[in-house]
């Protein structure tokens, strides 16, 4: 815009999770050795009813289960089975197991 140069408008659209949609999703997420960090984790934790990683806040789009990870602006969404219960975060590419 400032350049005058043609922009596309971003299509995120910031939205409050509910409260079911926070408790579902918070736990420990396991990656494997393609990840960012071979083998690393990502914490997801509740805090004044939003959703954050370590370094930073997630921002809920209008999908209850997709988010961006604002440190890194990097795309979260969170994957349920048949019965409705979180199983896996895919982080941008990468594919992280929910921990028990």
């Amino acid at each position: 815009m400032y350049l005058d140069e043609p922009y596309e408008i971003s299509r995120y659209s910031p939205a409050k999770s509910e409260k079911k949609v926070i408790e579902a999703i918070v736990g420990q997420y396991k990656f494997g050795p393609d990840f960012y960090r071979p083998n690393g984790s990502v914490r997801i934790f509740e805090r004044d009813g939003n959703l954050y990683a370590r370094s930073g806040g997630l921002l809920a789009l209008t999908n209850d289960w997709s988010f961006i990870y604002r440190a890194y602006w990097s795309s979260l969404t969170f994957v349920r089975d048949d019965n409705g219960k979180v199983t896996h975060l895919l982080f941008d590419s990468y594919k992280g197991i929910k921990e028990k």
